[in-house]
């Protein structure tokens, strides 16, 4: 496979530089206007613009999509610039046993989005190759993935899916982090939150001094943990986060020998998961975290008596808008880089290489596949990913003191109690379809995502300027060490590269079954341990690594550490 990419390399690479960084837009005009009163044209060649119903298939559900059933404002739009309508089927319930039906019958809809399970469309043929397609029809797709593009073959020269990735994003605050209210820093006079230490002590006073929270018992720290794969992101994650590893999934790996190991072996999640115990055991860890709902965990959220949160900000996002509108800004988060120890770093900002290792694909049951690239290049297009993010000028936003921004009656409106998403459908044309980052800007110089610092600066209220101010710094970021200070990662990220490894399904699919019994067995024993007698913590704790062992772990890191070594070996030769 190698050798095949080394001789496929150098004429991908040949065709970047032809195609530059300003390729026209070339698109039609359906003759139709929009509710924004402008027709934008659609994609690259097209002259078909009769109307059409596109399908996708999407693992990961969004309930804004479902809500939003593609009659939003932009939405509108989009239909009268493309003809298209966009239909969403999400998975539900056993994903991988309702992506074995689709297949066995071949039900597969016009597009497919699998994050988990792409490899398993890929075996059945159910993907058509894109390469002729994004010749003839694509300049824009092309040009949103830049540098990036030649990742997207495989070692034939052929496309199956375009990247579902953010195409160089710039995080500003962390996404996933260790939050707590800012009522509790603020009362106790702005302590150092450095460790898990730090973090549990300044709970268990805060607690002291207000055992109720609008006559309810004051929680310390929440989980959810019952309610599907979200237990990876609360008590999993956060194992590895305080541990000092960026995010690889369930694997740790060695930036210097690039060498994998499932990371609940690793004695420091020993000690993670002792802290926890402890926590649990003193009665700070609210003991629904194993059995509640995700719905009940985000009510319990909103009612704001939940003072630590060990969450990724798009997970509890909702809840926390709601304390928010709700004024009780008090009770909303600030985000702190706690580790095992202050000589372990936070790394939230290490900076993975890009690569398209899943996405959006075509399968061979799409009757239009030119309208259907089309309408994937009309999405790429810069103005229609400023669209799709901010909406119409003059409408949604507006040129004010050198930057975009939302009009004062747009941003009054998302402060409000209305969801402008599901109402426009702003932003949901993002992930999974191909979409740029927030370090991108349009040819005027001006943020394509409405995500910019000043955004940011501008968001913050007044008790979030104050905590910062507390600690001295201007953004939750500055807690945290930058880019520049942590190693690059030239495998991407090894959760993905697990999930999406193209070229050696075997590899792939003996990982994968590994995989699933590691992750059961983990699920079943990281809550027993959590709630364990502090006594019984390390006879749990042995017993789930006997498990793990016995299960095979350490054959899942020799084949990660295969798979990692060949993505790192791909962007050294390529960049060579």
């Amino acid at each position: 496979m190698k050798q095949a990419l080394k001789r496929v390399l150098p004429a991908l690479l040949a065709l970047a530089l032809l195609l530059g960084p300003g390729l026209p837009a070339l698109a039609g005009n359906s003759g139709v206007t929009g509710p924004s009163g402008q027709n934008f044209g659609g994609g690259t060649g097209q002259t078909d613009f009769s109307p059409i119903t596109l399908t996708i298939y999407a693992e990961d559900m969004r309930d804004e999509v479902v809500k939003e059933n593609f009659q939003g404002i932009i939405s509108q739009q989009i239909t009268a610039d493309t003809g298209v309508t966009v239909k969403s089927v999400f998975g539900v319930g056993d994903v991988s046993e309702q992506i074995t039906l689709m297949i066995a019958d071949r039900s597969y809809p016009d597009f497919v989005f699998s994050r988990s399970n792409s490899g398993k469309f890929l075996e059945a043929e159910a993907f058509i190759d894109l390469a002729p397609l994004i010749e003839e029809y694509g300049p824009n797709i092309k040009k949103l993935y830049g540098a990036s593009w030649p990742s997207h073959y495989d070692d034939q020269g052929r496309i199956f899916y375009l990247g579902q990735d953010f195409v160089n994003n710039l995080p500003l605050d962390p996404e996933s982090s260790f939050q707590l209210q800012h009522d509790v820093v603020r009362e106790l006079g702005y302590p150092r939150i450095r460790t898990v230490e730090d973090y549990s002590a300044a709970i268990r006073e805060y607690i002291k001094l207000h055992p109720e929270i609008d006559g309810q018992p004051t929680i310390g720290m929440s989980l959810i943990c019952s309610d599907g794969w979200r237990w990876f992101i609360t008590l999993g994650n956060p194992a590895g986060f305080a541990a000092g590893y960026a995010d690889d999934g369930n694997y740790a790996v060695n930036p210097e020998t690039m060498e994998a190991v499932y990371r609940f072996t690793l004695p420091d999640h020993r000690e993670y998961y002792r802290w926890m115990n402890g926590i649990y055991d003193e009665g700070l860890l609210d003991p629904d975290s194993f059995t509640q709902t995700y719905d009940e965990y985000l009510q319990k959220i909103a009612t704001g008596r939940v003072l630590g949160l060990a969450d990724a900000d798009w997970e509890f996002g909702s809840a926390e808008s709601t304390l928010a509108q709700e004024g009780r800004f008090e009770r909303t988060y600030g985000r702190y880089p706690v580790t095992l120890s202050e000589d372990i770093p936070h790394l939230n900002y290490r900076k993975p290489l890009y690569m398209a290792t899943n996405g959006v694909g075509i399968t061979d049951n799409c009757a239009d596949p030119v309208r259907a690239i089309q309408f994937l290049d009309y999405l790429a297009r810069e103005e229609i990913q400023v669209m799709t993010n901010w909406g119409f000028e003059g409408v949604h936003w507006e040129i004010k003191d050198g930057r975009r921004q939302f009009t004062a009656e747009e941003t009054a409106l998302r402060a409000g109690s209305e969801n402008r998403t599901t109402q426009t459908g702003m932003g949901l044309m993002s992930y999974p379809w191909p979409c740029y980052g927030s370090g991108v800007y349009d040819k005027d110089g001006y943020s394509i995502l409405p995500y910019d610092e000043a955004t940011v600066l501008a968001e913050y209220n007044e008790v979030e300027k104050e905590v910062l101010a507390g600690y001295g710094v201007q953004m939750w970021r500055d807690l945290f060490p930058q880019q520049d200070e942590i190693y690059f990662a030239p495998w991407g990220n090894a959760w993905i590269i697990a999930d999406n490894l193209r070229n050696d399904i075997p590899l792939q699919e003996e990982l994968n079954l590994i995989q699933a019994r590691l992750n059961d067995i983990t699920a079943e024993y990281l809550p027993k341990a959590v709630t364990a007698a502090p006594a019984d913590f390390d006879k749990v704790y042995d017993e789930f690594l006997e498990k793990l062992n016995a299960a095979n772990a350490a054959r899942a890191g020799e084949l990660m550490t295969v798979m990692v070594k060949e993505q790192a070996e791909w962007y050294t030769d390529f960049n060579k």
